[in-house]
């Protein structure tokens, strides 16, 4: 069964952000962290390309931290790296429960 991106990061729990020509997924579970893809279509090679990247907060200084996991990246390693991540916080979420 074909599974479009949109379908595949909803069942990782992400939600879609209408963003006008870029494709928008915010996933905002875990503690203070905020996983954020954005994909916007490339006319020179004809397809999209992803940035995935966190946001945390430190919630005493309201400083905000930005870590990038990949940029300009196909959507099969774009998936590949955020399911891992998003697996890799669920277990650590479960450690903390």
């Amino acid at each position: 069964m074909f599974m479009t991106l949109s379908l595949r990061l909803k069942r990782l729990g992400f939600i879609e952000i209408e963003n006008g020509r870029k494709q928008t997924f915010v996933l905002a579970d875990f503690n203070r962290i905020c996983l954020i893809i954005e994909g916007e279509y490339q006319r020179k090679i004809g397809k999209y390309l992803y940035d995935f990247y966190a946001i945390k907060t430190d919630p005493r200084t309201q400083i905000s931290y930005y870590k990038v996991y990949c940029e300009q990246v196909p959507v099969v390693k774009l998936f590949n790296q955020a399911s891992r991540h998003v697996q890799f916080l669920k277990g650590i979420q479960k450690q903390i429960n």
